[in-house]
């Protein structure tokens, strides 16, 4: 069965996405933990503005994050509120240790975004 789409890891600082926006196969970004650690201080304007395009496209983002992760999150989508993303596994919220409170809020907070 052919490949039909990719969704792959870019830099968000740089402009790469630019060079792959129109190919049909090219589906989405996926963002880790790397990014995060750049955006804890604050949102840089061109991460900002990557995001912008990646709204405006319709493009998704995977986000590969822990619970520490989900504030950032959350602030990224008050600039872009229409920005499609999947929170790879739920933001991984440690269940085991039974402390899912903090996570479920965050989720809860997460869904109602519009």
């Amino acid at each position: 069965e052919p490949i039909i789409g990719v969704v792959g890891w870019l830099d968000p600082f740089a402009d790469v996405y630019g060079l792959l926006r129109n190919n049909p196969h090219f589906v989405g970004i996926r963002l880790d933990a790397s990014v995060f650690e750049h955006c804890k201080d604050g949102l840089p304007d061109l991460f900002i503005d990557h995001l912008r395009l990646l709204e405006e496209d319709g493009s998704p983002i995977d986000l590969l994050i822990t619970p520490a992760y989900m504030p950032i999150v959350l602030e990224w989508f008050t600039h872009v509120p229409n920005l499609k993303a999947v929170i790879n596994h739920l933001g991984s919220p440690p269940i085991r240790d039974g402390a899912i409170s903090v996570m479920e809020r965050l989720h809860a907070e997460a869904f109602t975004i519009s």
